[in-house]
């Protein structure tokens, strides 16, 4: 079982879908025909992830490889709130009057 956590980005005057992170949750195991199973997972969100406000949207895609199944994937949005930090500047922001009309999600090298 793997995933991915996702974005969406602006660049050369397109939206592109960015890898913020991916990996392996879960690592050879056999699930037979007519089995449920589940699993609880938690995911570390890397400090580069993008608040999702103002449009920014941020998810999580889960799959499995499995031949000839009917629907491997799975996909959840998530809310990605600021860290301290952010909040106390964007809270500043706000108290000073200044409001943000919209929000560009842009690629960057920093690794989390």
């Amino acid at each position: 079982m793997y995933y991915a956590l996702l974005t969406r980005y602006s660049a050369d005057d397109t939206r592109r879908t960015g890898v913020v992170d991916e990996g392996t949750l879960v690592e050879g195991f056999t699930v037979e025909a007519g089995d449920e199973w589940a699993v609880d997972v938690e995911l570390k969100i890397p400090p580069a992830t993008p608040v999702t406000m103002g449009g920014a949207s941020v998810w999580v895609e889960t799959g499995l490889d499995i031949a000839y199944s009917v629907d491997p994937d799975d996909t959840d949005d998530l809310r990605v709130q600021p860290d301290e930090r952010t909040r106390d500047l964007l809270e500043a922001m706000d108290a000073l009057g200044f409001r943000y009309d919209s929000v560009k999600t842009s690629r960057t090298n920093t690794a989390g």
